[in-house]
């Protein structure tokens, strides 16, 4: 099992229909426009690095990160125990906002450090929205070194035996119709690589496996 199972949802230029009103020509508005509501390349104007060369095109890709608790067991057998289920529900498990780049071969990058590039968000979601979901999958022999024996058995014998382990994924149920969240301050990236802060709100609706961000407001100040 991984030690985070997590859920990204983004909301960048793949994600149809973007779109965005102004009520100001303020420059983190615009950037925030461009960031949230367009699916239109902007160009870099700050220095080469190993992404992105300046003048060159690229987009922002928004996403929203859940990261869930792992269930307390503790091998194979305590999973088998509970009657091998396929999902348990989970709380609202905890989430962040980060705004990536993707450059012109659809690479995601960030810059600076993880801590100034996740936003924690506290989300009020439906209840029991969320879910683990388990599965035992076939892992390949390289790959048993870096994995939990506990979670793991051997099928077959001789030439045909194969190793299967218990995996977990976050993952939504059909409950889940919308997220909503408060003010909550989000570092904004601009084409240099620079950061500002600004506080926004909004929401997020789901349904089935299509999924729409809305930020309601912002507040630059």
């Amino acid at each position: 099992m991984q030690s985070k199972p997590q859920l990204l949802i983004y909301a960048d230029k793949f994600s149809l229909n973007a779109s965005h009103q102004l009520s100001s020509d303020e420059t983190l508005c615009l950037l925030a426009a461009d960031i949230f509501g367009s699916s239109g390349a902007q160009t870099w104007i700050g220095d080469d690095n190993g992404s992105v060369k300046q003048g060159e095109l690229y987009y922002y890709s928004p996403a929203i990160t859940f990261t869930g608790a792992l269930p307390e067991l503790k091998s194979l057998d305590d999973w088998r125990s509970l009657g091998s289920p396929a999902h348990t529900t989970l709380t609202t498990p905890a989430s962040d906002i980060t705004i990536w780049y993707r450059d012109k071969d659809e690479n995601r990058f960030t810059l600076g450090t993880s801590e100034s590039n996740q936003n924690p968000v506290t989300m009020n979601c439906t209840q029991d929205g969320f879910a683990l979901s388990y599965s035992l999958s076939q892992v390949a022999q390289s790959q048993l070194d870096t994995l939990n024996p506990s979670f793991c058995e051997t099928q077959g014998t001789g030439d045909n035996a194969t190793t299967h382990c218990l995996s977990v994924a976050l993952t939504t149920t059909d409950k889940l119709e919308s997220c909503q969240f408060g003010t909550t301050s989000v570092a904004l990236p601009d084409s240099s690589g620079n950061k500002t802060a600004v506080k926004v709100s909004g929401t997020l609706a789901i349904d089935n496996d299509d999924a729409e961000l809305s930020i309601t407001q912002i507040d630059i100040k």
